[in-house]
């Protein structure tokens, strides 16, 4: 329970194909998912291993320059 809010507040860890859906097609399905961890509407848990892989295939994948990354 959030002492703040005074409710629970939902958390969820996504997995790193939810990122590169969401940052390589901001229109998605995906991208709403994301955009609602942004807006606050739930609590995003993520570890390093999930931000590596992301980036891992952001780069070779899609091309992506490390400063974007």
């Amino acid at each position: 329970m959030s002492p703040a809010l005074g409710k629970e507040v939902l958390s969820a860890v996504l997995d790193s194909n939810i990122y590169i859906a969401a940052f390589t097609y901001p229109k998605g399905r995906d991208a709403a998912v994301w955009n609602a961890a942004v807006d606050g509407r739930y609590q995003l848990v993520v570890s390093p291993a999930i931000i590596r892989e992301t980036a891992k295939v952001l780069r070779r994948d899609f091309a992506w320059r490390e400063d974007r990354v």
